[in-house]
């Protein structure tokens, strides 16, 4: 991994590291599915989203919803998680395609990983279906930084800022084509980490 590292000269020292992130599509024959949700702590609305994309870095689907109210961040995510692969299986997807799930919060990797129930009560039943789903179809599970999830993060924050209570898109809708549209051409950004010392 390329780390670029930039000095800021002050009175406490800070080093700042660029670690380059980039959005990677499928396989052929794999669909992936970027997943997010968004809780702003001001105003207490919450929502989530999914983005699905083919080995060529195309849109197939795309969703958000909003959540209402007193959702915390990690139930936001874990939402939005459970609403894309159940709609990859209600549709069927999983019997063409193998299905690759990616999340920005590492802690929803882990519960996967671990078979976790430890979730918030409100979401505990339909976790622990959803984790048994994603063992039966095998589902690939993996973490990206939120600067490679930037489709779903806007889709999320769509279901927000206009109120729409659920939206679904047969491909990529207008706010989001330029994003999707950097991720398939494999465009880097950059996560910025700062270190004081």
């Amino acid at each position: 991994m390329e780390i670029h590292s930039i000095s800021v000269h002050q009175s406490h020292p800070i080093l700042i590291q660029q670690y380059p992130v980039v959005w990677r599509p499928p396989h052929f024959g794999w669909l992936k599915i970027n997943t997010d949700g968004a809780a702003r702590g001001r105003t207490g609305e919450s929502s989530c989203s999914g983005v699905k994309r083919d080995f060529q870095g195309l849109v197939v689907k795309a969703f958000c919803e909003n959540l209402g109210h007193s959702r915390t961040a990690l139930e936001a995510e874990i939402r939005g998680f459970m609403r894309a692969i159940h709609f990859a299986v209600d549709q069927g997807l999983h019997f063409t395609h193998r299905i690759w799930l990616e999340t920005d919060s590492m802690q929803i990797v882990k519960l996967v990983h671990n078979y976790s129930s430890d979730v918030p009560s409100s979401v505990r039943d339909d976790w622990m279906i959803t984790l048994d789903v994603i063992k039966q179809v095998q589902c690939l599970v993996t973490h990206i930084y939120r600067e490679g999830n930037s489709v779903a993060d806007k889709l999320a924050n769509f279901a927000i800022d206009s109120q729409c209570l659920f939206a679904f898109w047969d491909g990529a809708p207008d706010f989001v084509a330029e994003e999707a549209k950097l991720d398939a051409l494999g465009f880097v950004r950059y996560r910025v980490k700062k270190i004081s010392f």
